[in-house]
């Protein structure tokens, strides 16, 4: 069976000196990714800047819709986005 794809590769097993006996295929654990050799190695580089977009997609998401469905079950007409918006400035020069 071929270990497709970067995280998926053989997991080692039991390791004696030089010799080191590898499982078969499957997903590698966390924090860990496939080499050349489709073996599981940690992962030791930092992000790259797609990971570091998706990490702050993924943080934003839930504030964002928190705020829409505030917004869409609170029955007012207006939109207070921007009421939300404007307090993050508030909080940006308490910061600064």
């Amino acid at each position: 069976m071929a270990c497709l794809g970067l995280y998926c590769g053989k997991t080692l097993l039991f390791k004696n000196g030089s010799t080191e006996i590898y499982g078969e295929c499957g997903v590698c654990p966390r924090g860990q990714r496939t080499n050349a050799q489709k073996y599981c190695q940690p992962c030791t580089e930092s992000p790259e800047l797609y990971d570091w977009l998706y990490l702050g997609f993924m943080a934003m998401l839930p504030l964002v819709l928190h705020w829409f469905f505030i917004e869409w079950y609170s029955g007012k007409k207006r939109l207070a986005l921007s009421m939300n918006v404007s307090g993050w400035n508030d909080i940006e020069i308490i910061i600064i």
